[in-house]
């Protein structure tokens, strides 16, 4: 936007002479322009985070631990899910000298136990930190951070 009480004329007729003194005119024209017309808002608070790469290696590898119980009941899902087929679909028969009726009794204590531990694996998955979550990195590095200084007190 030119200021009203200028001619744009003024701005394009530029004679050599006076080019520094137009271009100082027209950084100072700008420079009103911009005060007059926009809301600076400073928001300069930050925290800084100090950390060796050490340090940062170990919470790294926690929090990728701690991340990765987001998809750790797909193992025991898959176990289930084969053990619960094979008891309904197999007719159990002796098997190295074990009858057939054991092999089920077998099954379906591998099927409750690999249940259980999908239910578990499931609860560890809710409560599990998102992987893609950077506010929840930085807030891992501040808690080991607080830790340490905890520990040396």
């Amino acid at each position: 936007m030119m200021p009203e009480d200028k001619n744009i004329n003024e701005y394009t007729d530029i004679n050599l002479k006076d080019s520094d003194n137009l271009s100082e005119n027209l950084s100072t024209d700008i420079i009103n322009e911009i005060k007059e017309n926009t809301t600076l808002t400073k928001l300069l608070s930050q925290d800084l985070i100090v950390v060796s790469s050490d340090r940062l290696r170990l919470v790294y590898l926690q929090y990728i631990k701690e991340a990765s119980n987001r998809q750790a009941w797909l193992a025991p899902a898959g176990i289930f899910i084969s053990l619960l087929l094979s008891l309904l679909t197999s007719n159990f028969k002796k098997f190295l000298g074990v009858e057939g009726l054991a092999w089920q009794g077998f099954f379906m204590l591998a099927a409750l136990i690999s249940f259980c531990w999908f239910i578990y694996k499931v609860q560890q998955a809710f409560k599990a930190k998102d992987i893609n979550d950077v506010t929840g990195f930085i807030e891992a590095i501040k808690e080991y951070e607080k830790e340490l200084t905890n520990r040396s007190t």
